[in-house]
């Protein structure tokens, strides 16, 4: 069902109860359990709150000033970050080159929260887009703005709002896209077999972890200075056991 009776921030917040699997797993819970478990844990069991920097402050810029021109509430660059003001320029332009394309018809929903009580799942994808009006199929859109991309956790979620999407709507989802304009970057994919089943595993994951109650921290040094979550001598302990651990 598409519902209204949640926002953003509750699913930002939102924890999950140890022990119990029958809970809604949402989109972001994918990526972070990819990731790292023990993260996982932290964030979406204890609710600890990471620390909002200034790429993840452009990032929401950047997501709110493109909700507001697909919905013609922003017309103009004004008022925006100058990097933002880039980005929306740049992603407008990519737009307007698509829509000149025979068969073009307007984004369907934009930023519309999706739950499946079937499927136990429930989100909010940035776009959903037609992608063949005639044959009455989807696509999802996905903005991206970090200085990489993660490929295989992108496609996950992308994969996931789209296993989402055609449960709630009862329309089929062909295209997965990704957009990123720091990096300039669109990625296409199929919502094929493989990843359905990739998807439905990754879910299937999370809620054993939450039923047994297990998280095993699956760290690295490049990790910590993404998540830095971890008392880091515990980190190290685990990468570099000393001689009087591995006799212990």
């Amino acid at each position: 069902m598409l519902v209204d009776e949640f926002t953003d921030e509750d699913l930002r917040d939102r924890t999950l109860e140890r022990g119990n699997p029958r809970q809604y797993v949402s989109g972001g819970m994918l990526g972070t359990f990819d990731f790292c478990p023990r993260c996982f844990e932290y964030v979406f069991l204890e609710g600890v709150k990471r620390e909002v920097t200034e790429d993840v402050k452009l990032g929401s810029e950047y997501h709110r000033a493109m909700k507001e021109w697909v919905c013609g509430t922003r017309t103009s660059l004004e008022g925006l970050h100058p990097m933002v003001a880039e980005w929306v320029k740049w992603t407008v332009e990519l737009e307007g080159r698509r829509a000149k394309r025979p068969g073009y018809h307007p984004p369907v929903m934009v930023e519309r929260k999706f739950r499946s009580p079937d499927l136990l799942i429930e989100g909010h994808p940035d776009r959903v887009d037609w992608q063949d009006y005639e044959r009455r199929t989807l696509a999802i859109v996905e903005y991206k703005t970090g200085h990489k991309v993660y490929e295989r956790a992108v496609k996950m979620q992308l994969g996931f709002y789209g296993v989402l999407v055609s449960a709630v709507t009862g329309l089929e989802v062909e295209r997965l896209v990704m957009i990123n304009p720091r990096l300039k970057d669109v990625r296409i994919w199929e919502l094929d077999e493989s990843l359905v089943k990739m998807v439905a595993r990754a879910v299937a994951k999370i809620r054993y972890a939450v039923a047994v109650d297990k998280f095993p921290r699956r760290c690295t040094v490049g990790k910590y200075r993404v998540c830095g979550l971890c008392d880091f001598n515990e980190v190290l302990d685990e990468m570099f056991p000393s001689e009087e651990s591995e006799v212990r």
